[in-house]
């Protein structure tokens, strides 16, 4: 699955990202993954007591897969999101992505890919990970 992905990848994501050391990187998507899941149960209980029951499942199936779609368009580097992605500060001479993260030198596509604004990023997380898998399992279809 997609999400399980995105969701096992997020940590080494932000520390080439925003430069977060493996530490912080954790906390903070586990942060991300607490308020996803929180996300996930207030759909849940929307489907189930209010009139969202009623609306056709085929409808709410299209509208999970929008923002599911919607999250890979909004966390797509792109060009116009700003400068490249921050490189690790060298202690000695040699980079130490546990103390400091950053994208490492080793990896040129690091000077050619711009990091996603960390808003943009923690929103739809949260939003586009945590409310399409209950609209996709809405009344057990």
């Amino acid at each position: 699955m997609v999400s399980t992905t995105i969701e096992g990848l997020s940590v080494p994501i932000t520390v080439a990202m925003y430069a977060w050391n493996n530490s912080n990187s954790i906390l903070y998507n586990g942060i991300f993954m607490a308020a996803n899941c929180f996300t996930s149960m207030l759909v849940s209980v929307l489907l189930v007591k209010t009139s969202l029951s009623n609306v056709n499942s085929r409808k709410l199936i299209l509208t999970g897969q929008l923002v599911f779609c919607l999250f890979f368009i909004f966390t797509y580097p792109w060009k116009f999101y700003g400068e490249n992605l921050p490189r690790p500060l060298l202690a000695n001479g040699t980079e130490n992505l546990e103390l400091f993260g950053g994208c490492s030198r080793v990896y040129e596509w690091c000077e050619a890919t711009a990091p996603i604004p960390k808003g943009i990023y923690i929103a739809t997380f949260i939003l586009g990970l945590g409310d399409h898998e209950n609209r996709v399992q809405c009344k057990g279809y």
